[in-house]
């Protein structure tokens, strides 16, 4: 794991959120606990190595909006 890099995306509201730890950072599709959660930028990768962002990119305009079929009552509540 010397050299890995995580790279890091979200493009549907509400989804994604990260907090910071001493040695590193804890990404979440939902808070995990009563500390702070920060929301995820929308539509920008960011890459992170060893729990620091070295890289992050332009923010695009592509959302993604899911239809009806695809909601399933629990993600209504996230959205």
């Amino acid at each position: 794991m010397k050299g890995d890099m995580r790279y890091v995306h979200k493009n549907l509201k509400n989804t994604l959120f990260f907090k910071r730890i001493e040695n590193g950072i804890i990404f979440s599709t939902k808070p995990l606990d009563g500390g702070i959660w920060v929301p995820f930028p929308m539509a920008q990768v960011i890459a992170y190595k060893h729990g620091h962002e070295v890289y992050r990119g332009s923010r695009h305009k592509g959302t993604f909006v899911p239809t009806l079929e695809y909601i399933t009552a629990m993600d209504a509540m996230y959205i």
